[in-house]
């Protein structure tokens, strides 16, 4: 088993000065003065290779996989609590205004030939985990998904339904992983698209006051089928003693694979952020290396977000949503496959943000009530997408593209939406936001995003609605970079709707959905993308996931 492991003296501190300011385009830039970031060295051992035959193996051996069901942990209790107690009348219903009367994008993605059920609540591979987490990548040959307990790849089709794809792994995480003894979740797959590998993040729940690990899984090659390495993290070396290392994401770069995460201690009480980058020179060829986490201010404001970046920038970009601030916070690397990375500092644009209500379902009554669906605290919830290389042809600054829940005040009740956002790091200026949600009346939650390099973005959510009524559908849209945001109403398409409201999962006064979706390119024609998303099955007491790809060439 291949663990990190502190050196001793790895502690030290780093202090960064920020000293010029840049004018915004749409908001402007809040200095962070001084920047006093922890650094923690940290050593990974060489990676253990596991063939799928010893993952079949390993799953005859072990039936009995124990589950647990993952609460969200807000990175600010008082204020998450606080934005889900807020009663909303369905008395005197007044929806979004306008809607239908802006712009209609001159060009939308339209639903691609794969539309169809991933993994089950129910499937004997899953074990009943709820919620689901589901999370996909496409791949030069396969689709992959992952949900909490189990991870599933399937041959690529192009055409046709999910039936026509043949899987070729179907197995449980513990079997994927080769690890018992706590139960695995917040599983992630990405497929890096300059290096042709599968990357499988999961974490497991801890051993103890010492032992938490987390497990970065990548392919021998694109095929999945031909073994992944694993390389095995002591979380708890960073996190620190008696935390509980949470909400884990993975992003990349040309020269490594970024990893972040939240920290709570047994109160629970949210501690600090964690950003780590693992040069993939040597996390590819499976050797051992060194790598620093960086932690404590300024990357204590909540949920860190990495980006997937597609070019060679001068610069690789983390964002978080301080939703209580209504600040986004942009952190700036290079040098990404070094020991330790070069930090540039971070600074925070002043926008309008709100924490989402929760989400009403037909039939529940005005929130908040115990049939109501968890819209999270706000922050983002996936991997964005990031481009720019301002110093070649065409010149082009620095972007990304990111998506969170934000909530609508203009509606009674207020209504969770999702906002995208296009954000200048070069300029630290926020270019666009679009306001993107199902119908007036709408409840919008649970979004991802990935945007191409010619900025056309491609967008998943969840949404509900008890006027029109519909229950938890999975809502598909996008735009191309000229239509112009916010005069648009960015209106989804429903791929798929549940024929039951969920029942049967309350978790802290209501129900818990799952916390992430995705939607990822092709990397055989970034104009398509595929992905999954999360709806109810018709017994209205367990979930489904819906596999789905979309084109805008």
């Amino acid at each position: 088993m291949t663990e990190s492991t502190v050196r001793s003296n790895g502690r030290r501190w780093c202090g960064v000065f920020l000293g010029a300011a840049v004018a915004g385009l749409l908001v402007h830039l809040v200095l962070t003065t001084v920047a006093w970031a922890q650094v923690t060295v940290g050593q990974a051992d060489i990676a253990t290779f596991r063939s799928i035959k010893e993952m079949v193996a390993f799953d005859a051996a072990h039936q009995n996989i124990a589950t647990v069901q993952t609460p969200f942990l807000p990175t600010d209790f008082g204020q998450y609590a606080a934005s889900k107690a807020v009663v909303s009348s369905a008395s005197g219903r007044s929806g979004r205004a306008g809607v239908g009367a802006a712009p209609i994008p001159a060009s939308v993605p339209a639903a691609g030939p794969l539309q169809c059920d991933g993994f089950s609540q129910t499937a004997p591979v899953v074990g009943n985990h709820f919620p689901p987490e589901p999370h996909a990548a496409i791949g030069a040959n396969h689709i992959g998904q992952v949900v909490n307990s189990a991870i599933r790849f399937g041959t690529k089709a192009l055409t046709g339904a999910c039936p026509t794809n043949k899987t070729v792994i179907n197995l449980s995480l513990a079997a994927f992983v080769g690890y018992v003894a706590q139960p695995l979740f917040n599983p992630r797959i990405l497929y890096d698209l300059v290096y042709n590998r599968w990357i499988v993040s999961v974490e497991a729940m801890p051993e103890s006051p010492t032992v938490q690990h987390h497990f970065i899984m990548v392919s021998n090659s694109a095929d999945p089928t031909l073994g992944f390495l694993k390389t095995d993290i002591n979380i708890t070396n960073f996190a620190g003693m008696n935390n509980f290392w949470d909400y884990p994401q993975i992003g990349y770069d040309e020269e490594a694979i970024s990893l972040t995460g939240n920290v709570f201690n047994s109160v629970p009480t949210y501690v600090t952020s964690l950003v780590i980058f693992f040069a993939k020179h040597r996390l590819y060829a499976g050797l051992n290396f060194e790598f620093c986490a960086f932690s404590g201010n300024p990357f204590n404001v909540g949920t860190i977000a990495p980006n997937i970046v597609l070019d060679q920038g001068p610069y690789t970009t983390l964002a978080t949503a301080n939703v209580g601030a209504s600040q986004i916070r942009v952190y700036k690397f290079n040098g990404t496959s070094r020991v330790c990375p070069d930090f540039e500092g971070s600074d925070d644009t002043l926008t309008t943000m709100f924490f989402p209500p929760q989400a009403e379902q037909p039939g529940s009554g005005a929130c908040p009530n115990a049939n109501c669906l968890d819209t999270l605290d706000g922050r983002f919830q996936n991997a964005g997408t990031q481009f720019g290389e301002p110093a070649l042809p065409p010149f082009l600054p620095v972007r990304f593209w990111q998506v969170r829940t934000d909530e609508d005040t203009s509606t009674v009740p207020f209504l969770p939406t999702p906002l995208t956002y296009k954000i200048n790091a070069d300029a630290l200026s926020l270019d666009e936001s679009c306001q993107v949600f199902a119908t007036t009346n709408s409840f919008d939650f649970n979004p991802s995003i990935v945007a191409n390099t010619a900025g056309t973005m491609f967008l998943t959510w969840s949404a509900t609605d008890p006027v029109a009524p519909f229950n938890a559908a999975v809502v598909l849209n996008g735009k191309k970079d000229a239509d112009i945001c916010p005069t648009l109403d960015l209106t989804g398409t429903r791929a798929v709707t549940s024929a039951a409201p969920l029942t049967g999962n309350p978790s802290a006064g209501h129900q818990a959905w799952g916390t992430y979706s995705s939607v990822t390119l092709d990397p055989a024609d970034t104009t398509k993308a595929y992905g999954t998303n999360e709806y109810i099955a018709p017994s209205g007491l367990s979930w489904r996931t819906w596999l789905f790809n979309m084109s805008n060439p």
